[in-house]
């Protein structure tokens, strides 16, 4: 069962989906598009290699599974993708440790407190209303 990326009109805009049928998928998204879709590429794989196909091409994502179209998802494999997976973007201890630091000084200051109370109030605020 394929993976299939379909492109919308002329545009640089792709869908990076996974159908048993992906015709059949294109037909079905066609209806609710005003550009023409067509597919330009399907890939025989398993529904894991979508996700980590996605996952590989995160940095150009627009929303949920539709893409900016680079020259990369027209020649990768899913061999590259099981030899070379991309990991999950992860935050370091001491970034979290900074963040935490900044959060706390902003709280003694008084100047996050300042916003929570404020925010609590617009919300108690509107809930009355």
């Amino acid at each position: 069962m394929p993976i299939y990326i379909i492109r919308a009109g002329n545009t640089d805009k792709v869908k990076i989906g996974w159908a048993v049928d992906p015709e059949k998928r294109r037909l079905a998204m066609q209806s609710g598009n005003h550009l023409a879709l067509r597919i330009i590429r399907l890939i025989e794989c398993n529904r894991k290699a979508e996700k980590r196909l996605q996952r590989h091409f995160r940095l150009h994502c627009i929303r949920d599974e539709w893409f900016t179209l680079v020259p990369e998802m027209l020649t990768i494999t899913v061999e590259e993708l099981v030899m070379h997976p991309t990991p999950e973007p992860t935050m370091s201890a001491e970034l979290r440790a900074r963040i935490a630091r900044s959060m706390r000084k902003s709280w003694e200051r008084g100047s996050l407190r300042r916003t929570f109370d404020s925010q609590s109030r617009n919300s108690a605020s509107e809930d009355a209303a």
